[in-house]
């Protein structure tokens, strides 16, 4: 996925040239990387979290979601350290290395995995709003404590690794000023013959777009070889807005995978969707001395 989002972005946005750069100067397009690669991480960790729950509400006495945070804590250091990365890229031969979006992904799993556990908070309020017990079983707790202590672990690891130096380093491949315009070039005629270019001489404004392709060209070459190159900082509203779509899906699968919703608000102490009245993702219309509905209701 994220490297889906970097290949549109270099395409559709960096190497576009002057023309999209006009339309978009002055405005907020910097960001749209680091939103969209923090959202679908956002996303990932809901989903992630949204299964333990389910999990744990269906069934309290399995331990399945011990054996998956194990394996979250290994795999999520090893990739977000880059020793994944560079095991792939000596199997590889050097052909297949990180860039700077995949940095990006790394550095926004910092804050990402703690709001996935706002959604399921979210619910245990809900309950005892109601004047229901705040979680429905133990296991439910103690999933949330593994969650959050596996996260805090994984975090804390992953920053000794950049405070000690034990990251490591990939080769950059720099390209002189005649490769950059040479690219640049290739991609302009190509341009051209799609549009039915006749092979005129190069007017200044044609000068101008070759010059503007070569910087095009550079950025694109920093981005893919994990070289200096800044994406802008979130502010508030990005933040806010992945991480509220985050949770309102995670908070509508839960409902559905979770037994339902009378079932997670406490109205009903055993898992199903037996009877009309038990609600799966609406509010239902409930008998007060018989809300689970029975096998008739």
């Amino acid at each position: 996925g994220t490297a889906s989002i970097g290949n549109f972005f270099v395409k559709e946005f960096v190497l576009r040239g002057k023309d999209l750069h006009s339309i978009y100067a002055g405005t907020q397009q910097e960001i749209m990387p680091s939103c969209v690669i923090s959202l679908v991480h956002f996303m990932a960790v809901g989903a992630r979290v949204t299964v333990f729950t389910a999990e744990v509400m269906n069934n309290p006495d399995g331990m399945g979601w011990v054996i998956s945070l194990g394996v979250s804590l290994v795999t999520g250091v090893a990739t977000r350290t880059m020793w994944k990365d560079k095991v792939v890229f000596k199997l590889s031969m050097g052909k297949v290395k990180p860039n700077n979006f995949k940095r990006l992904l790394a550095q926004s799993k910092y804050q990402g995995s703690y709001p996935a556990l706002f959604a399921v908070f979210s619910f245990g309020l809900a309950r005892l709003a109601l004047g229901h017990p705040m979680l429905p079983n133990d296991a439910v707790g103690w999933m949330l404590l593994g969650v959050l202590g596996e996260s805090v672990v994984e975090d804390g690891i992953c920053k000794a690794f950049e405070l000690l130096k034990l990251v490591p380093c990939f080769p950059v491949n720099t390209l002189s000023e005649q490769e950059l315009q040479e690219r640049a070039s290739k991609r302009s005629n190509k341009k051209n013959s799609k549009e039915g270019a006749d092979g005129a001489s190069q007017t200044a404004e044609e000068d101008a777009v070759t010059a503007d392709g070569v910087r095009c060209e550079y950025l694109a070459h920093a981005l893919a070889n994990n070289m200096s190159s800044k994406f802008g900082e979130l502010p508030l509203w990005p933040h806010f807005t992945s991480v509220m779509v985050a949770q309102f899906h995670m908070a509508l699968l839960i409902i559905i995978f979770g037994g339902g919703l009378n079932f997670v608000l406490g109205f009903c102490e055993e898992v199903g969707y037996r009877g009309i009245g038990r609600a799966v993702v609406w509010w239902p219309i409930m008998d007060n001395a018989n809300p689970c509905g029975g096998e008739d209701w």
